[in-house]
């Protein structure tokens, strides 16, 4: 499969929109959608990677933020929550307290353990700082989002 460089492009500004909160990311990546937006949907099988772009551009991210230590293994437990799952739409970001980036400012480690937030439109859930209820909490919201669309 080759990637054109225009669904790159709007993938990246879409999930650069998502992670800094930066709206003014999006219109331009629309745009490059709206340019194929009839081939897409006359052959969606040769826009594979726009039809992930569309996905976002229709799909509220899922920001998911994990604030600790990136080489602290209990990090790793956090970020492999994610990871092994198929997260639709989700852009996550992992890094120390204090860090100055949209999606972890402000977000502190709780009782010192790498914590996670599970945000729509930066509005987070409960902070948590154990893998099984960071899983709970995708899977609660994939499924609500799953309801919404039937």
């Amino acid at each position: 499969m080759i990637i054109s460089a225009g669904a790159l492009a709007a993938n990246g500004l879409l999930r650069l929109a998502a992670l800094t909160g930066e709206d003014r990311y999006e219109e331009p990546a629309r745009r490059a959608l709206q340019l194929v937006a009839r081939p897409m949907a006359s052959h969606p099988t040769a826009f594979a990677y726009a039809l992930g772009a569309l996905e976002r551009v229709v799909t509220a991210p899922l920001e998911i933020a994990i604030v600790g230590d990136p080489t602290d293994a209990r990090t790793h437990a956090l970020r492999r929550v994610v990871t092994q799952r198929f997260v639709p739409a989700a852009v996550t970001l992992t890094g120390p307290a204090g860090d100055v980036s949209p999606l972890l400012a402000g977000r502190a480690a709780l009782d010192d353990a790498p914590t996670a937030y599970v945000c729509e439109h930066y509005t987070c859930q409960m902070p948590v700082t154990a893998p099984e209820a960071l899983g709970a909490q995708i899977d609660g919201v994939l499924a609500a989002r799953q309801r919404a669309a039937t």
